[in-house]
């Protein structure tokens, strides 16, 4: 892959070497983070947060990146960094803003069987972030819910005239990683593997190919071809 991006949670401590390492092996690196969005980042009584998947478009976006993903530490952390649709508006230049995976807010308020809601929440997203800096996501993890969902994702996608870009939750390298991965979590998490409690939903969470990508989104082409014009648009140098 020409390209390829990171999008650790709330944080973007792995940018820096992430941006050396593949600069390095003449690969673009896409800079972001997933936000912890909730309705009042000053609220700590209430759990309810949301995904947002946030990419740098360029140095001004990087550089709101920070100071988004800092409020989230220093004014909003309850459990999680956590930020508010005012701090995403006050510092919304230079962003393309991804709707996230089954945790965000577009998936959360489908599976809900709220589809008014959803569309009104991109139409939110496009006010922040601009029209044409907003896609929907679309993934396919093996997982029965997201099967569900994924129709009325691609309805969303139509009826607000926003483009679909197919993304891959990754959260390990090779499949064959994912007992090691489930280990890890257990290690972080102080619980045992008898708990699943933490554990992914699927195995389906590795680096896919450009072939497995393919075939797992065969029914959108023009979702995987989005993925191409994302990274021509990004372009964050340090």
């Amino acid at each position: 892959m020409n390209a390829v991006a990171i999008t650790d949670h709330g944080v973007l401590s792995s940018a820096v070497e992430f941006y050396r390492e593949a600069t390095k092996r003449g690969i673009k690196p896409i800079i972001g983070f997933e936000a912890y969005v909730a309705p009042d980042r000053f609220e700590k009584k209430s759990m309810d947060w949301n995904h947002l998947t946030l990419l740098a478009e360029n140095n001004t976006g990087y550089q709101n990146l920070v100071r988004i993903s800092s409020k989230g530490f220093l004014e909003g952390f309850y459990y999680k960094p956590r930020v508010d649709k005012q701090v995403l508006r006050e510092h919304s230049e230079g962003i393309i803003a991804l709707t996230g995976c089954l945790s965000g807010r577009l998936s959360k308020l489908l599976k809900a069987g709220d589809k008014e809601a959803a569309i009104a929440e991109v139409q939110d997203l496009q006010d922040i972030f601009g029209s044409e800096n907003v896609y929907i996501d679309i993934q396919n993890q093996d997982i029965d819910e997201q099967k569900a969902i994924n129709p009325l994702v691609m309805e969303v996608a139509a009826e607000t005239g926003r483009p679909l870009v197919a993304t891959n939750d990754v959260h390990y390298l090779s499949e064959d990683d994912f007992s090691a991965h489930e280990a890890l979590l257990c290690i972080q998490t102080g619980s045992s593997l008898d708990d699943k409690g933490m554990a992914l939903p699927s195995n389906d969470f590795f680096f896919k190919s450009t072939a497995e990508m393919a075939d797992k989104f065969s029914h959108a082409p023009e979702a995987l071809a989005n993925t191409t014009e994302i990274a021509g648009r990004c372009n964050v140098t340090m």
